[in-house]
């Protein structure tokens, strides 16, 4: 039995997964123990506390990467990264990246043995096209596309269908925020749109934001806007997740550097609620414009007027809700994951 390793940031102080980083290495982890249990000895290094006594958690990698067989990374930043790399030294054992985010290729670009290091991977698995043919462009071609995906059950759409129509009040839209809060994840573009449009047709727009407020941030301007269309209901439960499908849309108007395919948008589509989303990133590749949502232009900061355009009457908001259901269905494990778990599973074979 070979015994794998998983390096990330699995949970935080509560634990819960509570964004796309400690969501995507929680999933990657589960998925693996329920497919290969048999066949491997699945463990952790959860890098959470790793800063508060950074020494001893380095000493405790470096003696664990003697002790296992292969080894499944998830870092969530280029220090991370860096730490990972110094503590497995010479050693040639396996290594398989399902990369967390967009950053790697900006990151690495300029690091000759950090592109390196990737290179003598086993495989890579980047969220998006976009973030493949970066790495490419280094050199680094032992890629296989693999975005985020969702571990919620699946329920069926006329099941999303009923609670939106139960919920939905006739001109009341209401619109929802699910994430990390924080100014870089666009929560005041979000706010300002919402409010601007609230001054010009009499309070019929809604916001309603669930999150894990971004530690060091201050968000007092977030706390001010609060009010009776703009609410704050802290992080969103496990079990109440499938509620995202009451909401009309789901509004994203990130601007974070390190984006990829957020675990955020994959549940909302999971959940049947179209997005509207900046044109950020790799945000184009998730949202189809017009058909399982909108997008709006960072730099002319549109979104009030595409959020005005997407309830005018011109889109069948059931139809837009459909579409994101059925586009969900590509973001379900057996088929993001199943790349990775044949990888790995090979690997796991091979000379037993």
């Amino acid at each position: 039995m070979k015994k794998v390793l998983f390096y990330g940031h699995f949970k935080n102080e509560n634990e819960i997964a509570v964004d796309g980083q400690t969501s995507k290495t929680v999933n990657f982890f589960n998925y693996t123990k329920d497919r290969l249990g048999d066949l491997i000895q699945a463990d952790k290094c959860n890098t959470r506390n790793f800063k508060k006594n950074i020494i001893l958690n380095y000493l405790k990698l470096k003696s664990m990467i003697k002790h296992y067989d292969i080894f499944v990374i998830l870092p969530g930043s280029i220090n991370s990264l860096k730490v990972f790399k110094k503590a497995y030294g010479k050693s040639n054992k396996p290594i398989f990246y399902p990369v967390v985010g967009g950053w790697l290729a900006d990151s690495v670009a300029n690091n000759k043995i950090l592109v390196n290091f990737l290179k003598a991977m086993k495989k890579i698995y980047p969220e998006t096209n976009g973030l493949k043919s970066k790495l490419s462009f280094l050199g680094i071609n032992n890629t296989t596309l693999s975005p985020t995906f969702t571990a919620r059950e699946p329920i069926k759409f006329k099941k999303i269908q009923s609670s939106y129509l139960n919920e939905h009040k006739s001109n009341i839209f209401r619109f929802v925020y699910f994430g990390r809060i924080s100014e870089k994840k666009g929560i005041y573009l979000a706010i300002d749109a919402i409010e601007e449009l609230n001054k010009k047709f009499s309070n019929i727009f809604k916001l309603d934001f669930f999150g894990q407020k971004q530690s060091g941030e201050d968000l007092t301007k977030f706390t001010n806007s609060l009010n009776e269309n703009i609410k704050y209901h802290g992080v969103m439960k496990d079990e109440d997740v499938w509620k995202l499908s009451i909401y009309d849309f789901f509004l994203f108007p990130t601007f974070y550097a390190g984006e990829g395919v957020p675990a955020c948008c994959i549940e909302s589509l999971h959940f049947g609620t179209p997005i509207i989303a900046s044109n950020w990133k790799y945000n184009g590749e998730i949202v189809k414009d017009g058909k399982n949502g909108f997008l709006f232009d960072l730099e002319k900061n549109d979104l009030k007027e595409v959020i005005y355009n997407a309830i005018g009457g011109k889109y069948d908001i059931l139809s837009l809700k459909e579409n994101a259901y059925i586009d969900g269905k590509n973001y379900l494990p057996e088929i993001v994951i199943k790349p990775f778990i044949e990888d790995l599973t090979k690997e796991v074979n091979k000379n037993e």
